[in-house]
């Protein structure tokens, strides 16, 4: 595991620990989520004769750009990941 993922998964148990403390709840979004969406995409595409591959190295910087760009109005889905992976990850 990458020591990246490492500190992912501590903040994001501090996250769940103060929540409770709080007792308010996160919705968390993460690179895992990018990397599940584009596997899942580039094996439906490929069914439909469409090749598409995605930049790993991309998905932080598409998340991130995710989260500062969200409408709290509307938020955020595996759709919106998707438009995301379309912007910034496609090779």
């Amino acid at each position: 595991m990458a020591s990246w993922q490492r500190i992912a998964e501590r903040a994001e148990a501090e996250v769940i620990r103060l929540n409770g403390i709080l007792n308010k709840h996160s919705i968390i979004w993460s690179v895992e989520d990018f990397e599940h969406q584009a596997i899942e995409r580039e094996k439906r595409l490929i069914k439909n004769d469409v090749s598409i591959k995605y930049d790993r190295t991309k998905f932080l910087k598409a998340l991130e750009k995710m989260i500062e760009k969200h409408d709290a109005c509307i938020g955020i889905c595996w759709d919106t990941i998707d438009c995301y992976l379309d912007e910034y990850c496609e090779i």
